[in-house]
């Protein structure tokens, strides 16, 4: 197996790790400004500069605009509990859009990140990233997919030739076994030691 595209993918497996890890953490802070929010303002018939709220007849907030504990603007949506269930929100500069259940865990997100790039993701019931969806800079396609610890398991993509790839990962991440087909449509195997050395490859 070509040792430069060995190192392309490992760098990119790299990247989606960094990439699950950042998520992990953007959704804790966005959301996390806004349960505390929902759970330590009462709901008032009140519009205020700063602050808009929409409230249900019995006074229930429904809807809220303004900044989060954390000072970031967003827009919240309660159910009929006035329990969080949408937000809409900047976190520094990246935009994130959150769907909430029942328990305040982030079960689907997407972002824009840092580079421009659309990231959507599946969350697990402890809100942590499972499946992480990408479009990275030079056009190509990821799909990763997590165990629960911000760790990629497996991740399938196709490079910006269009070539398809699949890499299957161990519990630290690392790559043991890679699948690829190149440009001109031949297959090529990996399978790789814990420290993502060549063990065997074919051809």
């Amino acid at each position: 197996m070509d040792v430069a595209a060995l190192e392309q993918r490992v760098e990119r497996l790299e990247q989606a790790n960094r990439r699950l890890k950042t998520g992990v953490l953007a959704l804790a802070a966005v959301v996390a400004g806004f349960v505390c929010l929902a759970a330590t303002e009462p709901a008032a018939k009140v519009v205020r500069a700063e602050r808009f709220e929409m409230v249900s007849p019995e006074g229930v907030a429904r809807a809220v605009l303004g900044p989060s504990s954390y000072g970031s603007p967003g827009l919240q949506f309660n159910d009929r509990n006035g329990k969080l269930r949408v937000v809409l929100g900047v976190v520094g500069d990246t935009p994130h859009l959150h769907l909430l259940d029942t328990d305040d865990k982030t079960r689907i997100a997407l972002s824009v990140d840092t580079d421009g790039s659309p990231v959507p993701a599946l969350n697990g019931p402890d809100g942590k990233p499972q499946a992480l969806f990408g479009v990275l800079d030079d056009g190509s396609l990821s799909l990763v997919l997590s165990h629960g610890q911000s760790k990629a398991a497996a991740v399938l993509g196709v490079l910006a030739d269009g070539s398809p790839w699949l890499d299957l990962n161990d519990a630290n991440g690392k790559m043991r076994a890679t699948f690829s087909l190149r440009a001109d449509g031949s297959p090529v195997l990996a399978l790789c030691d814990q420290y993502g050395r060549v063990l065997w490859n074919a051809p």
